[in-house]
């Protein structure tokens, strides 16, 4: 693979959240940090993102009573699936995986989907992304 000066790599939420021993594990996701590591070792930019919700947010299976995660509810906007809290903003399980290695990072985007209902309509307007960046 040639790299240009210009090529970005976007890692794209790896959070402990999402690996083994997280609340929404996803099987072996931590055994792709070495490859990763190597990966952005080549690359004069990184960019990585974080799964970043609010405490109770409307999607978590927690906030509302008598639910459990991946039943489904309606929600003003349409179905929403709910899942356990995950990637809650500034606990451990948002932050991202202890063994990445990329010191050479430059932004992190925090991000989160909001779903925009008018208020008169039973479908989804948009989904507008909500993302807030920080040096990394």
């Amino acid at each position: 693979m040639t790299l240009s000066p210009n090529d970005a790599l976007l890692i794209i939420d790896l959070q402990n959240d999402f690996c083994p021993g997280g609340s929404l594990p996803i099987s072996d996701a931590h055994a792709i940090v070495p490859l990763i590591n190597a990966l952005a070792a080549r690359f004069s930019h990184i960019v990585l993102t974080q799964d970043w919700h609010p405490p109770a947010h409307i999607s978590f299976a927690s906030t509302h009573p008598n639910r459990q995660p991946y039943q489904t509810i309606q929600a003003p906007y349409g179905p929403q699936t709910l899942w356990p809290d995950h990637c809650v903003q500034q606990t451990r399980g948002a932050q991202v995986h202890p063994t990445l290695d990329v010191p050479h990072g430059q932004y992190k985007l925090h991000r989160t989907a909001v779903r925009i209902w008018d208020g008169r309509r039973s479908d989804i307007r948009f989904i507008r992304f909500e993302a807030s960046a920080s040096k990394y």
